[in-house]
């Protein structure tokens, strides 16, 4: 399997802790899904983790930028 989504590391750093720790499990869930589609899995297992993403997605940017220092 060729994989198309990275994994996490150092060089998608923006050198603040509680983003970081956000966007590693943003990088995470698309690999879910990366994996998810590789698989065939069930539609509804497929549809669980992308509203796991969508609503993860949602908090990550409803979080002001600079508030996290």
């Amino acid at each position: 399997m060729n994989k198309l989504i990275p994994t996490w590391n150092e060089k998608y750093s923006i050198h603040d802790t509680m983003i970081d720790i956000q966007h590693q499990k943003l990088f995470e869930l698309a690999g879910k899904i990366e994996s998810a589609v590789y698989k065939f899995v069930k539609r509804e297992e497929l549809k669980e983790i992308l509203t796991e993403l969508f609503n993860y997605m949602k908090d990550h940017f409803d979080v002001p930028f600079g508030i996290s220092t």
